[in-house]
């Protein structure tokens, strides 16, 4: 057990009783939980181990009470351990307690249970448990040996055998240990210290799975006293206030204003700072040491000290998540605004009925901070606890979520009719129906179709279909969340729908309409005979006018026709339908229906009901066919329309024999009725038929035609006359004409004339006319005259020939024939004009023809001409080159020269040469242009690879015609350079290891020949850099490929090759911040290879979910959307450029969304307030608005000392100040509650009291006066109040929100009257009166442990008197005013609310 429990530390009897029952019933109902080092049976284990520490230390600390009061103000060791000895607390005194020769005592109690008791030089004895007789421990640290820079010691163990020893140190008031050492020995030697220094010494010893350690504080040289003239102890330090950001700050003064207060932290080597005195010093944090002095610039005070401690268990606040009929879920935060929480959080949830008295434990040390108690009693009141373990410094809090009931179940007829339960209407399917069932409510459903029998309800969802119904079944329907059920409500299924009748045409006539019937009922379906009546009547009548024939009235036919009706007349007909199995009728009906009209008149005609064939002619004679597409009769007369005259036929009839001219009636009719008749009359509108047809050959300047015409309609005339027309072909029609004595000529023949050659004429004849007149045209088309031979045509077909060039001394000449009769006639220039042609003969040459001339040459026959022909004077033939090689190859070069000459038109007097080469190993298409079109015949090719086999090629341009000439050198090779692949394998090319700086390697390349170094990045196929031996490669990135090899600056050796790689993943590091719906986490990340990746650097996880939340390049995110008071596990994966991923991962929880007025402030949370004074007092909520007592906050920080006792701040054993002690124990609660009530500022609330008064009435103080049957009591009996439990409510609500024990003491308005009487010895007898008060915390999680009393005054058996004096701080209650606002803040420590009216 670490920490000391200190003098005034005392645990009473009932928290002892208290404590030993809920480890009793904690062990009963969580048996299956209890094992482990951390289970509850350890833990209980634990707790009842620190209850009897607890008892033992309270007796020890009594007894001190005995030997005060015996050695009249002073405690003597020797006489304390006698009183140990009488009152049975140890055995025997020589051998219950050893003496260390140090100061201290080693005191043997009951349990070998060893407490460790100090001599301080106060006077007063410190007392602290320090383990078991039998357990392992260091009993005593030996300072064997001094220097002035080292330090050797003996540590003395108990229950040690063998171990390992850790010795460490620093300096006294700092932080952070140094090991000096390990070793089996137990003695040690600290070298290498400074003089006039002090230290601190530590063991620490492992033996088997034990681990004991002991702290000693060595001076070495010797201290520096104080200078008389600066006076000591004239600094104050204020309680610690903290600041909710993890710092606290402690006001510091002096009485001494004419000195300058100066302070360190943790230290007194370095640097002082000067703080005026009443300043405050902040920043400070749990475990830090303040050392203060009073200087004059050169002589010190003695330095003072105060250490900083975090004493407030953590806050829990306990909110409701839902509630059930049968559960009630919680959501836990627990804060600590001091040292923060723990990194791992259990947590034991409570449950009981109100009213009840004991709790049950239903979950125990789980991590979760969410539960959900199940299997509860609905409508039922719940009271709620958690207990949440621990804060950094091991306090357990307390939670308490009271009133809080169960939902009940609806049901009953209301149900449905607030719509807890909806019922939808049956619907039906073949004879079956069904009804869908839903809740508003999360219950389940379940339902009996005729009965109520448990057992034999059937659950189904919200929203589900109860099937297979019967019309008249009774649905009985009810809620239930699987346990309990609300009251069920029937619904009855009924069909009221009448069956569905559909009426649908069957077909109408203009005298009948046919109709059918299908009767359906998706319901409770018809019946198996059903019967129909059939209504009608005219549609513009009334619903009155309906009536049904006798042979339509309840048939059993579906179907009927309606006879007897008007032509074009619209019905409406009614059909009714017996029975549905429910015996509903059903009706249907057809509207509107109209019976057809015989069609008639000329519009039969366009809408195609009636049809007439064109005229069909045979011998002059004319026949038409008639047809309809109706079922009426056709029937017709020849020009007339007398009744009694009208011929019927068929459908597509013919009437025939005839003429033109006449005029045929056509109608339809029923036999009875007719429509509108249509006439046709017969015309021939056929013009004859003309044949033209030639007439000889066209000649180059006439066509010849004759022309014939027949009609096959009313036929030709006896006397017929003949037009000729003429155009081109080509043109348009409008372009014919008749030449002067071709129009309506009797002769059928016509010859035109004066046309020109070779061109395409077309012909047209009218012949008029048939016996109806009609005029009839023919056409001849595309006649055309011969053409004169010429142009290229004519040189195809041979009637112009020209022969081939023949060349002699750069001139050629050129014969031209003919096959023709025709003569020819040439020229060499404008072949366009026809003037300047000379006529040769057939078979001559044109001669002196130069390259490039053309000959242009025509037939004639003295006056028309063909075409002329074209003849091209052409060298085509390429000029002869010669390659010869010029000297003998290099590695990487050849060189050639070149000559040409040409036969034709001659060399140019200016030549052009382009070289080409390619390796002979190539194709043809592999040759690659050097040089082109220079003026030099001779080249040297350069650059070439070293033994390579090449071929040359030069083109030469050229001779006169401008002919290029191609020559070529083969199977040149070039010399091979040593070296290549064999000088890299014997280790001619040599990489370094990369080096990284700024995400970018390097490496150093060399060779031990004397060829140059060339190299690439990532490929051989670029272009390669030259380098020097032991050169550097630079820049490289990760997964880089650099490949080197030898060169003579053209051809080069094989290469190497290195691959850069980089395997370490990227460091990384988390900050991060919160609000109550947001976690901002900015990521600290470095990479000393290839660095951070430039693209998808960051990815964003939370809550272990498999896809980031957010990819980027940024090292800062925020989760948005979340929910307040909620612990989110954040994760950050950082990619570097080789794609190596680090990651690094927290817990963030979101804080509570703020109030806005006090009655949404909640327990636990932080308030300011200004006190009366104008000062600002930090507060937590006591009482929210859900207590009985409104809303209340409590001071969190150490206001003025309020005394209580004989008024001398000390012990007296005179009865002067025994009675001034017994007035003010008497005075106490209303001293405090004054006191607290100066605090109160009437603007924002009623009133102020102090903590442990009454919280609904305050001033409460109904204790009786205390009396005793001791006789040294009789003449005090009735003097002083008895003991009272005024501070129990807020006590509980304190320990439940973990504010009970703070960084200061602090005074309770509560009484307590202890009674000691020894068994063996009734003088030692005594009653002491004290005021309850709280410790100061320390490391003790039990908070009981702090709930502790002051002896005011009290009376012995030998009848002295003694009176006593304390002051604690006085903390103020105080209790809000309705309508107050929350003006600002979050209600955390660190931002406390402000309040506003």
């Amino acid at each position: 057990m670490k920490g000391k429990l200190k003098s005034n530390q005392a645990i009473t009897l009932v928290a002892l009783v208290i404590t030993i029952i809920i480890i009793i019933i904690l062990s009963t109902i969580a048996i299956n939980f209890a094992f482990g080092e951390n289970g509850l049976i350890t833990r209980a284990q634990q707790a009842a181990e620190m209850s009897v520490v607890s008892r033992i230390l309270e007796q020890l600390e009594m007894a001190k009470g005995s030997a005060y009061i015996d050695g009249a103000g002073e405690i003597d060791p020797d006489h304390y351990f006698d009183i140990l000895e009488e009152e049975g607390i140890i055995e025997d005194k020589e051998t219950d307690v050893v003496d260390n020769g140090d100061g201290t005592y080693d005191v043997t109690t009951e349990g070998d249970r060893v407490f460790e008791v100090t001599l301080e030089p106060d006077g007063d004895l410190d007392i602290e448990y320090i383990g078991k007789n039998n357990e392992p421990r260091i009993s005593q640290i030996k300072v064997t040996d001094k220097t002035e820079n080292s330090v050797s010691i003996e540590v003395v163990t108990k229950n040690v055998d063998g171990g390992e020893y850790t010795y460490s140190y620093k300096k006294s008031g700092e932080s952070s240990w140094i090991e000096a050492g390990k070793s089996s020995d137990n003695t040690y030697t600290f070298s290498g210290l400074e003089n006039n220094t002090s230290y601190d010494i530590k063991v620490t010893v492992i033996t088997g799975e034990t681990t004991i350690e002991k702290t000693i504080t060595v001076q070495l040289g010797e201290e520096t006293p104080p200078l008389p003239e600066i006076p000591d102890n004239t600094i104050t330090f204020g309680q610690a206030v903290w600041q909710g950001d993890g710092t606290a700050k402690v006001p510091i003064s002096t009485t001494e204003s004419e000195y300058t207060l100066q302070y360190q932290l943790n230290s007194t080597s370095g640097v002082w700072t000067t703080i005026t005195s009443g300043e405050s010093i902040t920043g400070l944090i749990d475990g830090d040491t303040i050392y203060a002095k009073i200087t004059d610039g050169e002589n010190d005070s003695e330095i003072q000290q105060t250490i900083i401690e975090d004493n407030g268990a953590p806050t829990v606040n306990v909110k409701l998540g839902g509630t059930t009929s049968s559960s009630i879920s919680v959501n836990v935060e627990a804060t600590d605004k001091e040292s923060g929480m723990a990194d791992s959080i259990t947590y034991t949830y409570y449950i009981k009925q109100s009213g009840e008295s004991n709790y049950e434990a239903k979950a125990t040390d789980i991590s979760q901070d969410t539960y959900t108690f199940t299997g509860l009693q609905q409508g039922i009141s719940y009271d709620v606890k958690v207990e949440v373990k621990s804060d950094n410094a091991g306090n357990t809090g307390v939670g308490y979520l009271a009133g809080q009931t169960t939902g009940s179940i609806p049901g009953g007829d209301g149900s449905l009719e607030d719509g807890t339960i909806t019922v939808s209407e049956p619907e039906w399917a073949d004879g079956k129906a069904s009804i869908t069932v839903s809740t508003d409510t999360e219950y389940n459903i379940e339902y009996q179709v005729g009965g109520t029998s448990e057992g034999s309800w059937i659950t189904i969802v919200s929203g589900g279909t109860i099937p297979n119904l019967n019309y008249g079944d009774k649905v009985n329907i009810r809620l239930t969340d699987g346990v309990n059920h609300g009251e069920y409500v029937t619904v009855t299924i009924g069909d009221e729908i009448a069956p569905t009748v559909d009426v649908t045409l069957g077909g109408t006539t203009s005298s009948s309409i046919s109709v059918n019937v299908e009767a359906t009922d998706k319901e409770s379906g018809m019946s198996s005979n059903p019967t129909y009546t059939y209504y009608y009547k005219e549609s513009s009548q009334e619903d009155s006018s309906y009536a049904a024939p006798e042979d339509a009235k309840d048939i059993s036919a579906n179907t009927y026709t309606f006879t007897g009706l008007k032509q074009n007349t619209s019905y409406d007909i009614k059909v009714e339908v017996k029975a549905d199995i429910a015996g509903n009728m059903g009706t249907g009906t057809l509207l509107n229906q109209t019976t057809s009209t015989i069609p008639g008149g000329d519009s039969i005609l366009e809408d195609g009901t009636l049809t007439i064939g064109e005229p069909k002619w045979s011998g002059g004679k004319a026949s038409i066919i008639v047809g309809t597409n109706t079922q009426y009769q056709i029937e017709y007369q020849v020009n007339g329309t007398t009744e009694g005259s009208w011929i019927s036929i068929d459908n597509n009839g013919t009437i025939s024999n005839l003429n033109n001219g006449d005029k045929v009636n056509i109608r339809l009719t029923d036999g009875e009725n007719a429509g509108g008749y249509v006439t046709k009359e017969i015309k021939d509108e056929v013009a004859p038929t003309v044949t033209v047809s030639p007439s000889g050959a066209p000649t180059s300047n006439s066509i010849s035609v004759s022309a014939s015409a027949s009609d096959k309609e009313s036929g030709m005339a006896s006397s017929l006359t003949y037009t000729y027309y003429i155009k081109r072909n080509g043109t348009g029609d409008e372009s014919y004409q008749a030449p002067s004595g071709a129009t309506d000529i009797v002769q059928n023949t016509y010859t035109f004339t004066g046309l020109q050659q070779g061109t395409s004429y077309d012909v047209k004849v009218e012949v008029t006319g048939d016996v109806a007149g009609n005029t009839g045209t023919g056409t001849l088309l595309n006649q055309t005259t011969e053409s004169i031979p010429g142009g290229s045509e004519g040189v195809e077909e041979g009637a112009i020939t020209f022969g081939t060039p023949s060349w002699s001394s750069g001139q050629a000449s050129i014969t031209v024939r003919t096959n023709t009769s025709y003569k020819i006639e040439y020229k060499l220039s404008a072949p366009e004009e026809d003037t300047g042609w000379t006529e040769i003969a057939s078979g001559n040459a044109i001669n002196n023809l130069s390259h490039g001339a053309t000959v242009y040459a025509r037939l004639t026959d003295g006056t028309n001409h063909g075409e002329y022909a074209t003849a091209n004077i052409t060298d085509s033939i390429a000029p002869t080159v010669t390659v010869t090689p010029q000297g003998t190859p290099t590695s990487n070069s050849l060189s050639v020269s070149t000559s040409a000459t040409d036969n034709e038109s001659g060399m140019a007097s200016s030549l052009t040469y382009t070289y080409y080469i390619k390796q002979s190993a190539e194709a043809d298409t592999a040759y690659v242009a050097k040089a082109s079109n220079i003026a030099a015949n001779t080249y040297i090719f350069s650059g070439l690879t070293q033994g390579t086999s090449y071929d040359v090629k030069v083109e030469v341009t050229g001779d006169v015609a401008g002919n290029t000439g191609s020559g070529t050198l083969l199977s040149q090779t070039t010399e091979s350079i040593p070296g290549g692949e064999t000088g890299v394998e014997d280790g001619s090319i040599t990489f370094s290891t990369p080096s990284w700086s700024g995400g970018k390697a390097s490496v150093i390349v060399s060779t031990n020949t004397s060829y140059d170094i060339e190299y690439q990045i990532g490929g051989i196929e670029g272009s390669w850099t030259s380098i020097e031996n032991n050169g550097t490669i630079p820049n490289l990135d990760n997964g880089t490929t650099v490949y080197a090899r030898l060169t003579d600056g053209v051809n080069h050796g094989e290469y190497a090759s290195v691959t850069i790689q980089d395997n370490t993943p990227p460091t990384v590091s988390l900050s991060t911040s919160a609000t109550y719906n947001s976690i901002t986490v900015t990521v600290n990340a470095s990479d000393g290879e290839s660095g951070l990746a430039t693209s998808d650097t960051y990815k964003y996880y939370i809550n272990n979910e498999s896809t980031p939340r957010n990819t980027s390049t940024s090292n800062s995110y925020t989760f948005p959307g979340l929910t307040e008071q909620t612990s989110y596990s954040i994760k950050v994966e950082v990619t570097n450029g080789a794609g190596k991923v680090g990651q690094s991962d927290t817990n963030v929880t979101t804080v509570k969304k703020p109030a806005s007025n006090i009655n949404e402030i909640k327990e636990a949370e932080y308030v300011n307030y200004v006190a009366k004074n104008g000062s600002t007092i930090l507060c937590t909520v006591l009482y929210d608005i859900n207590s009985p007592y409104g809303v209340e906050i409590i001071s969190m920080q150490a206001l003025e000392s309020v005394e209580i006792g004989n008024g001398t701040g000390g012990p007296t054993n005179t009865k002067e100040y025994y009675n001034i002690a017994l007035n003010s124990y008497n005075n106490a609660i209303s001293t405090l509650n004054n006191k607290a009530a100066s605090y109160n500022n009437t603007t924002y609330s009623t009133s102020a009291r102090s903590v442990g008064s009454v919280p609904n009435n305050p001033s409460y103080d109904a204790a009786g006066m205390f009396t005793s049957s001791e006789s040294y009591m009789s003449s005090h009996n009735n003097t002083f109040k008895d003991t009272d439990e005024n501070y129990v409510t807020d006590w509980e609500q304190m320990k439940k929100l973990n504010i009970a024990a703070l960084d200061f003491e602090y005074w309770l308005s509560s009484r307590y009257v202890y009674v000691y009487q020894n068994a063996s010895d009734s003088t030692r007898n005594y009653i002491k009166f004290d005021v309850r008060y709280v410790m100061r915390k320390s490391s003790s999680t039990d908070l009981e442990y702090y709930l502790s009393r002051r002896v005011i005054g009290g009376v012995n058996a030998k009848g002295i008197l003694s009176g006593d004096s304390t002051s604690y701080s006085i903390r103020p209650i105080f209790k809000l005013k309705d309508g107050i606002k929350i003006t600002g803040g979050s209600g955390t420590e660190s931002d406390p609310y402000t309040l506003g009216v």
